[in-house]
């Protein structure tokens, strides 16, 4: 999917497709998408954890069967 927009924001923004990892976060940049460990999530379901803190969160929305976001940092 993400493909697919960054061919449309390539045509919009009048710029050449990107074939790499850099030329696509320039794009996503020039469009005012911020990519960053904290920006992107994850969204889990049933994956207990070990430890305190997010380790417990996890646990605990498993044990109920809830869905869970965490961040990729």
């Amino acid at each position: 999917m993400s493909g697919l927009v960054l061919r449309a924001l390539a045509l919009r923004m009048k710029a050449p497709r990107p074939h790499n990892a850099e030329q696509r976060r320039e794009l996503w940049e020039s469009c005012g998408v911020v990519l960053d460990d904290l920006a992107g999530r994850a969204l889990v379901l049933n994956l207990p954890a070990h430890g305190e803190g997010l380790g417990e969160w996890l646990t605990g929305a498993a044990r109920h069967g809830t869905p869970f976001h965490i961040s990729l940092q």
